[in-house]
């Protein structure tokens, strides 16, 4: 009956307990969140780093096997 009659005492201190780990709680979920975005940002970039690297490598040893192979076609006279 003390606790109910005195509105600042046990409760109200559970209460505020209580309000200050769901606070931590978001926050802590909230800079998961951004940390995952983040992450997920930056695999973003290197796949296309990544991707666009091996294109740009691709096309620049396709272009002399496929030029040296024109040539060779050419001059076996295909």
């Amino acid at each position: 009956m003390a606790e109910k009659a005195d509105p600042k005492g046990r409760l109200a201190v559970f209460g505020e307990v209580e309000r200050r780990q769901d606070f931590i709680k978001d926050m802590r979920l909230r800079v998961l969140s951004v940390r995952d975005e983040v992450r997920q940002y930056l695999a973003l970039l290197v796949r296309m780093l990544v991707h666009r690297g091996w294109r740009m490598l691709g096309r620049w040893s396709g272009q002399r096997r496929r030029s040296r192979n024109r040539y060779k076609c050419m001059n076996a006279g295909f």
